[in-house]
């Protein structure tokens, strides 16, 4: 399984254009999708519906519209449970200094589900813990 962070799934199922995916990374999503391990954790749409609500996208995104092109991707939902509540709230005994709220839910996702995940985000690539963070601008 791969998890994709909010900013990826931004980029490759909404199309948006500014380069920042690499050319590798579009391959490692479009590879795990069509054989469906390909996966965002439910915290991404609350994310999205956060951002979208502030005005803070920088594009017009419907919320509803992109899950529906994440499921015809082959892009699966992973459910936030007991276990990723638990582990999100214990990331900073883990080393992790970063205080979002939205990241943390993510990587603890990647963390409970032993996957890794695919983020342009400098603070998740630079945590030294237990989660493969692999970099989507390559």
């Amino acid at each position: 399984m791969l998890l994709l962070d909010t900013n990826v799934v931004l980029r490759f199922c909404w199309g948006l254009a500014d380069d920042k995916l690499g050319a590798q990374a579009i391959q490692r999503v479009d590879r795990a999708s069509r054989r469906g391990e390909a996966a965002v954790s439910a915290i991404t749409f609350w994310e999205l519906s956060l951002l979208k609500a502030k005005r803070r996208l920088g594009i017009e995104t419907d919320v509803t519209l992109l899950r529906l092109r994440m499921a015809t991707a082959g892009i699966r939902d992973m459910p936030l449970g007991s276990l990723e509540a638990e582990q999100a709230a214990r990331l900073g005994e883990l080393g992790l200094t970063a205080n979002d709220t939205a990241d943390r839910f993510i990587l603890a996702t990647a963390l409970v589900q032993e996957c890794p995940l695919l983020t342009l985000d400098r603070d998740m690539l630079g945590w030294n813990g237990p989660v493969k963070c692999i970099d989507a601008a390559i």
